[in-house]
């Protein structure tokens, strides 16, 4: 797994005695990440992780996990295609599998946990079916809400409502858009939306016929793989209750009130980055090699067929073809490539990784009202960080991961309880 070097900025949007605490430690340069040694320590974690070595049509999907933190901070640990997900207490011991059951007693197969609404009620993903689970705490189903649109970034608001990152495709645009949810009513506000004409969207899309008869549409991105078609918008709540919504591509920070008016907007302060000529072009030969060889993957004739694969892979290739222009320039990237928010609501924005080989990345605060505190450093000598916010969550001053050890024998995936230290 390769390490990132990333940059980020956090943003401190109220002052406390404990946000300072934290803001000394980000201003003192170097922060060290030190797992704490009697986290989770009696856990076997081969048994604990025994679903990291799942696979899917050849593909490993077992390291595709992430978590969610309870009120009393005990973890939620989300596996993937799986009807389970793993419970471990405060102390990061084991506690137990868990499954989300109607009250019938029947298991339901859900997506994954995204978080907790009111302290008391577990919401899930949405299904293709346009599903959202809402369950308590030991995962007894209360209710389903219906989401007719692909989500993204799903938060709890006060009030019993969710705010939403939504997208759809039109006959000729794409429309990506917040939404306030009510959980109660499962009314629907939108506050926010933006269009892009589908002519000038970047990727690429065929319509596959699998094996169960099932028609769905693959898309691959044109250019960078990492960053799906396009970076969908980011939603957070700031500790003065206002909703922070963030645009990667642009840079652009949008706040609303609870009641979704808009506040005011602004844009991060740094210049993103772009890949060279040459990667651009490697970049092409790579994909070009993928999907003539598409047909002849094993996981590929097992999902489709071996006409079917055939035929996909040739039309992969034909509009890659016709795309090969994209890559003879550099790439834009955007300007945030992943949030987290600490526990004293900081909020800290990474952009992408300049150098790559590294676990270090550059951070920038911001006080009252957005203006610039300092730069830092986070390190970690044993793990290889994995940076996103289903991954890293803060805790009482606290960062848990899930996260995978440089060192290991066996299953390399451990939750770590990290304690920001000063280098």
């Amino acid at each position: 797994m390769k390490t990132l070097k990333l940059i980020a900025m956090l943003m401190m949007l109220t002052g406390s005695t404990n946000a300072q605490n934290l803001i000394d430690i980000y201003k003192s340069g170097n922060v060290k990440l030190v797992a704490e040694s009697r986290f989770g320590k009696s856990n076997n974690w081969n048994s604990v992780f025994s679903t990291y070595n799942d696979t899917m049509y050849h593909t490993h999907v077992g390291a595709r996990k992430s978590l969610v933190l309870l009120p009393d901070g005990s973890v939620i640990v989300n596996n993937t295609y799986r009807d389970f997900f793993t419970l471990l207490k405060p102390d990061g011991s084991f506690d137990k599998n868990f499954s989300i059951r109607n009250s019938s007693g029947k298991i339901l197969t859900t997506p994954r946990i995204k978080g907790v609404l009111d302290n008391e009620i577990l919401f899930t993903n949405v299904t293709n079916y346009g599903k959202m689970f809402c369950s308590d705490l030991d995962g007894k189903l209360i209710k389903t809400l219906d989401v007719d649109y692909m989500t993204g970034d799903i938060i709890p608001l006060p009030g019993r409502k969710l705010a939403i990152v939504g997208w759809v495709i039109w006959e000729t645009k794409f429309r990506d858009f917040l939404a306030i949810k009510d959980y109660e009513t499962g009314e629907e506000n939108i506050i926010w939306s933006y269009f892009t004409d589908r002519s000038k969207d970047q990727g690429i899309s065929v319509e596959v016929l699998q094996k169960n008869g099932n028609k769905s549409i693959m898309s691959f991105p044109s250019l960078s793989g990492d960053l799906g078609i396009r970076p969908r918008p980011i939603v957070r709540l700031t500790k003065d209750n206002e909703i922070m919504l963030v645009i990667p591509p642009t840079g652009e920070l949008i706040f609303f009130d609870l009641n979704g008016e808009k506040l005011r907007s602004t844009y991060v302060s740094w210049d993103n980055e772009q890949t060279s000529v040459e990667d651009m072009q490697k970049l092409y030969a790579k994909k070009m090699e993928h999907f003539k060889q598409f047909a002849e993957n094993e996981k590929n004739i097992e999902q489709f067929g071996r006409e079917e694969a055939a035929k996909i892979s040739q039309k992969l290739v034909s509009n890659l073809k016709n795309e090969k222009e994209l890559y003879m320039k550099p790439e834009e990237l955007p300007f945030i490539s992943a949030i987290i928010q600490d526990s004293d609501h900081n909020i800290l924005f990474f952009e992408y990784p300049k150098e790559k080989g590294s676990n270090q990345f550059n951070v920038y605060t911001f006080n009252q009202g957005g203006k610039f505190i300092c730069e830092s450093s986070f390190v970690c000598d044993d793990y290889d960080l994995i940076i996103n916010s289903e991954r890293l969550k803060f805790f009482n001053g606290y960062l848990y991961g899930i996260q995978k050890l440089k060192s290991y024998t066996g299953v390399p995936l451990r939750l770590v309880k990290f304690q920001l230290e000063t280098e």
